[in-house]
């Protein structure tokens, strides 16, 4: 519960913020994990969730897999379609950055980043 309780306070500080910031994961997300551990989110959670907005949600495609990767292909493919389910759920709009190189995906981001995205 204190990594909940972590992730919340980022999410919460981020939200606040009106320069342009990228992380590698949200509270979004923290939710989908906590579901699949069987946590749900109470009501003043979801509608927090609500309230706290992202500008943009880049969510960059699964790569294969590697020697960092825990889950098998399969179950990230799992976490990646409930992930990207959540952000609609959530009412975002969710840029899907395709599996290239980093090189690539940062242009990409930038790209849309530089158009208002």
């Amino acid at each position: 519960m204190d990594l909940l309780k972590k992730d919340f306070s980022l999410f919460d500080q981020l939200a606040e913020k009106q320069e342009c910031v990228l992380t590698d994961t949200s509270f979004v997300e923290t939710v989908v994990f906590s579901a699949r551990a069987g946590i749900e989110m109470g009501p003043g959670i979801e509608a927090w969730l609500h309230n706290k907005r992202y500008k943009v949600v880049f969510f960059l495609a699964p790569i294969e897999a590697t020697a960092v990767r825990m889950e098998s292909q399969n179950v990230a493919s799992q976490i990646s379609q409930e992930v990207q389910e959540a952000y609609l759920n959530y009412g975002y709009k969710v840029i899907v950055v395709p599996s290239m190189s980093l090189e690539e995906r940062c242009k990409f981001i930038k790209k849309h980043i530089h158009q208002g995205e």
